[in-house]
């Protein structure tokens, strides 16, 4: 349930996790800033891929489910701690 919580604050659309890749994509208008995203890219080397049609792709070292969900969490929390509130 927390992960659909900050999905939806996200303003994410999909999530798909499978095997060790999770991708993530947005909807319209997402608040996280594009500093953020970059930030992200160059501080996970190669694990994190920006794709067309708004979607992050990160490749987790996730050998089980449970690894994987606390994976898509980290990444989640990780893309909220650069969201700008609009008011």
């Amino acid at each position: 349930m927390e992960l659909k919580l900050q999905a939806r604050a996200l303003r994410i659309q999909e999530i798909d996790a499978r095997r060790e890749l999770i991708r993530v994509r947005f909807g319209s208008e997402p608040p996280v800033q594009p500093e953020t995203i970059v930030a992200l890219i160059r501080a996970e080397r190669g694990r994190l891929k920006y794709r067309p049609e708004d979607t992050l792709e990160y490749r987790a070292d996730a050998t089980t489910q449970e690894a994987l969900l606390a994976a898509a969490r980290k990444l989640l929390q990780s893309l909220t701690a650069g969201v700008t509130v609009f008011r």
